[in-house]
């Protein structure tokens, strides 16, 4: 897919439909039930991990249509394609799949906003249903009122960067968290191991075969390997 210039890849649109009848979806999950219009509408996402619920309003808080797509910014831009012409505002609160979604609904060339989780739960609370259904009418009308706080959404690239940097985190944190298992078990035996390296880990099987029966010895072949990971510099 060709790339916009943040990097993320732009979603391909769905068929053009005619307001007041039901477009071509794919997926069948829309359900549409259309009314036609000629004002600037307001779309409110709420987003989950499998579906997200899409709610359209108009700027007097007329519904125009409601209904589900699969988490996707393609799926979602096709639901959207009967008003495409009338579309004022997108807002969907930040989540994990936020910046993917932001960013494929932007590329197509609709305003949208991501909004901030603490605000956005303050208003939605006010409502007595808590469904997703509900929530995803809040937000269309908070864009409608301009209740919103809106957040800074990250490029792909401080995405990518970001990701790199956690995952390298999690890999050392379980490295020295295996290493000091390893300490604390030889400590039983009296065996004191030093920083880590190359040298500790040779020494440190070798120190624990005179603590141990030759059974223990043999089942040594298996775990010296991971000691060689643990204390590799």
């Amino acid at each position: 897919l060709p790339e916009t210039q943040t990097g993320w890849p732009v979603p391909p649109l769905a068929p053009a439909g005619v307001i007041g009848s039901a477009p071509r979806y794919p997926h069948g999950v829309c359900g549409f039930q259309v009314m036609e219009t000629t004002m600037t509408l307001f779309v409110g996402l709420d987003v989950s991990l499998r579906m997200t619920a899409v709610c359209v309003v108009t700027q007097a808080g007329d519904l125009v249509w409601q209904g589900k797509a699969i988490s996707d910014p393609a799926d979602i831009l096709a639901c959207l394609q009967p008003w495409w012409s009338e579309l004022g505002l997108v807002g969907l609160e930040a989540g994990p799949l936020s910046e993917w979604i932001y960013a494929g609904i932007a590329a197509a060339g609709v305003e949208v906003r991501c909004l901030e989780t603490r605000h956005t739960q303050r208003f939605l609370s006010t409502r007595p249903n808590k469904t997703d259904r509900n929530d995803a009418r809040g937000i269309a009308d908070m864009m409608r009122l301009g209740h919103f706080r809106p957040v800074h959404v990250k490029s792909a690239g401080s995405q990518r960067v970001r990701a790199l940097i956690v995952s390298r985190s999690e890999i050392v944190s379980a490295i020295v968290s295996l290493e000091n298992t390893v300490r604390g078990v030889l400590r039983v035996f009296g065996i004191k191991l030093g920083r880590g390296g190359r040298a500790g880990a040779r020494r440190a099987p070798h120190a624990a075969l005179g603590m141990t029966t030759p059974s223990m010895r043999r089942s040594t072949r298996c775990w010296r390997p991971a000691t060689r990971f643990a204390f590799r510099s």
